[in-house]
């Protein structure tokens, strides 16, 4: 079964744990019966973390990643 991973912007890395899946646009492939949890990154953006049960997941997911904010974080 596949799955479409879509970011916003383009080309955030996806990983499974510490491996490299590929550059986002980005379809993969898994077992219908898999859980995965995934790690998507982009220099400049915080990570986000996307848990995919493929018997109950849909064959796209768009996400928006969030800008980091580098003045504010070094006033914290």
């Amino acid at each position: 079964r596949s799955v479409q991973i879509i970011t916003q912007p383009d080309h955030a890395q996806v990983y499974f744990g510490n491996e490299l899946l590929g550059i986002t646009p980005l379809e993969l492939f898994f077992t219908e019966d898999a859980y995965v949890e995934l790690t998507i990154r982009k220099e400049g953006y915080y990570e986000k973390y996307l848990e995919l049960d493929m018997r109950e997941v849909k064959n796209e997911f768009h996400i928006e990643l969030e800008e980091r904010n580098e003045e504010q974080e070094a006033e914290w």
